[in-house]
């Protein structure tokens, strides 16, 4: 499908003029309408396999759209008869990048951790969802060959003392500690970082970006929320008990290797340096 076609789908559904409706090209997987800066949203598939990976985009966005939620969330109100694509109503607001987080006070860090606390509550106990959820081993196993297999990258920016912390924390040390610890299943949102939470001016909170959602342990939507007040709030909210508070820490330890290998994936240096830094800072504090 042309680009040109797919716009005269969008203004064809909406009612929207060429002037109310911008491309975004960024993704990866998908070509992005957006009308009226974001109030809607159309997606359409860049190959065949994508458009294959819309019916578990749009089967979770139905699901998350049956149930009411302290905040907001996308509405799913279009898609086609084989997902060649679909349209959601969106939500407004700005991606809660650290910049926006850092001109936030005490306060309003723990009014934002609440409301996620409330939120991950009300999303885990959705029930129905039926793809079956990946063993804790296989997950940890993908990554650990993923690791592997790149292993020569890592090799370009850190020294050996480095690369042994790293080999220790992330082929030995995290993986034994989640395993004794085990696998609580819930349906989670997968991705659930700050550039997929949106903080609007009257500092109502939405969040998007369902495509990775799925049943998974509970920690995983925790792990990105790395500023202490807010990752306090929302746990007091959801009921921290010790060892989802141990899960937690665990993952974020080796969280920011699991971007660098996305950001390996996609070549884009100046993530990978980010990533680099951030290593540097776990193993820093950890000695």
């Amino acid at each position: 499908m042309t680009n040109q076609e797919e716009l005269e789908i969008v203004k064809q559904l909406t009612g929207a003029d060429e002037k109310q409706i911008r491309l975004n090209e960024i993704g990866w997987t998908s070509r992005v309408y957006l009308v009226d800066n974001g109030r809607i949203v159309f997606k359409f598939p860049r190959n065949k396999k994508e458009q294959a990976n819309f019916d578990h985009e749009i089967k979770t966005i139905k699901l998350i759209s049956e149930h009411n939620f302290n905040i907001k969330v996308p509405v799913i109100n279009w898609y086609g008869k084989h997902n060649e694509y679909f349209g959601f109503f969106g939500v407004s607001g700005a991606p809660l990048t650290p910049e926006v987080l850092s001109l936030l006070d005490d306060k309003q860090k723990e009014m934002l951790g609440s409301q996620i606390g409330t939120f991950l509550k009300q999303l885990h106990r959705i029930e129905g969802f039926k793809n079956p959820a990946g063993s804790e081993l296989d997950q940890i196993n993908e990554y650990q060959k993923k690791y592997n297999e790149n292993k020569p990258v890592f090799e370009m920016y850190f020294n050996d003392e480095e690369l042994s912390f790293i080999d220790n924390l992330f082929l030995t040390t995290a993986p034994n500690l989640i395993q004794e610890l085990g696998k609580d299943t819930v349906f989670c949102h997968g991705d659930f970082g700050y550039n997929n939470i949106l903080l609007d001016n009257d500092f109502s909170v939405g969040v998007i970006d369902f495509g990775d959602a799925g049943l998974n342990d509970r920690s995983i939507d925790f792990v990105d929320l790395d500023n202490e007040i807010v990752l306090n709030a929302a746990l007091k909210v959801y009921g921290g008990e010790k060892t989802l508070r141990e899960k937690i820490l665990i993952r974020q330890k080796i969280f920011p290797i699991f971007l660098m290998l996305f950001y390996i994936d996609r070549k884009e240096s100046a993530e990978i340096k980010k990533c680099v830094d951030r290593i540097r800072r776990i193993k820093e504090f950890l000695h």
